[in-house]
């Protein structure tokens, strides 16, 4: 008599049970995969942003550090301007006179170091202008750099110092104390005259920006050459 050995296998309902288990871990490790690329991507441009934005703080006090009192003449005319001029409802906002322009070529090409430089805020973007050039001509081109957009606001404090003539501190000097505005020079409009235009300097600026997804990032620089004045 021929006996049969008893032969196991799948049924086809163990077979669906493990086709339906492999496709659901398949599912739940492409959800893993796409949640962990798509992390790496936003990581990715908020690292970028935060490189700019650290960029723009570097140039801004880079360009600070080196204001210096020196007034230029006006590329519509004669008259002089301000050594440093700052105004929240004119364009540029900001203007100034720096030293330290470096000249990579000096061998062949002879420059001043002095550089005039100009911002603009035109409510998106902060973009950064300078001429080779100080007593520049009105056809004179600026270089312009666009520092950072998504901007939504630019606010400007400057420190002044002010001189108490009535009275002397422990030192025997004019007895002064500081204070912060909103505009500068404290004491001009718009235009100046050959007569009136400023150099003076304020002790330090205060820069706050509004950025997009960001929300107020703020810096406070010293002004090197203020005291010297």
């Amino acid at each position: 008599m021929i006996s049969y050995r008893s032969q196991s296998g799948f049924t086809l309902i163990e077979m669906l049970l493990a086709v339906s288990i492999t496709v659901i871990v398949a599912v739940m490790a492409f959800q893993g995969l796409d949640s962990a690329m798509q992390l790496s991507q936003r990581s990715e441009v908020e690292a970028d942003r935060i490189h700019r934005l650290n960029r723009v703080f570097d140039i801004l006090a880079k360009d600070f550090r080196q204001v210096i009192p020196r007034k230029v003449r006006s590329p519509d005319s004669n008259e002089f301007v301000d050594a440093f001029f700052y105004n929240a409802s004119s364009q540029p906002i900001l203007k100034f006179t720096k030293n330290g322009w470096t000249n990579p070529h000096a061998q062949r090409f002879q420059r001043s170091q002095l550089q005039r430089v100009n911002y603009h805020y035109d409510g998106e973007k902060l973009v950064r202008s300078s001429w080779p050039m100080l007593d520049r001509y009105g056809d004179s081109e600026a270089t312009e750099i666009t520092l950072l957009d998504k901007v939504e606001s630019v606010r400007i404090r400057l420190l002044q110092q002010q001189v108490n003539n009535n009275g002397t501190n422990a030192s025997g000097n004019l007895s002064s104390k500081t204070a912060w505005v909103e505009s500068w020079p404290v004491s001009a409009g718009f235009g100046q005259s050959a007569n009136t235009a400023s150099v003076e300097l304020p002790l330090a600026i205060e820069i706050t920006l509004e950025v997009q997804g960001w929300g107020s990032v703020r810096r406070l620089f010293e002004f090197v050459d203020a005291g010297e004045q």
